[in-house]
């Protein structure tokens, strides 16, 4: 479930960005938990297609603790050399890696 809700927040951030607009890190509330995603860092750039990871915090109300973590992910990119403005398109979570065992029975690397 969390996979699920991490790749949604992750898609939200990148896609629906205002150039140049909203700060870092992105949040969002899902099923009773504030998930935080820090600006992403280049792995690769080949051709059109983006390799990055980010770090990721996630925050349950039940919880005084913060889970902190990372995340893979892949996407497609157009860039506009003239605004010098990249969007980014069919962002794919590929792999995740947190140390916790609460919400929705998460645990360990995939």
């Amino acid at each position: 479930m969390i996979y699920v809700s991490l790749a949604m927040v992750l898609a939200a951030s990148l896609e629906a960005a205002t150039p140049g607009g909203d700060p870092w890190p992105r949040t969002a509330q899902v099923n009773n938990a504030k998930i935080s995603i820090y600006q992403p860092q280049l792995e690769s750039w080949t051709g059109n297609l983006l390799d990055a990871y980010a770090a990721v915090t996630i925050k349950t109300q039940s919880s005084h603790v913060t889970n902190y973590g990372s995340i893979l992910f892949m996407a497609r990119t157009e860039v506009d050399k003239v605004n010098r403005i990249v969007t980014l398109s069919d962002v794919t979570l590929t792999k995740r890696n947190f140390r916790w065992g609460g919400f929705g029975g998460f645990r360990g690397r995939r």
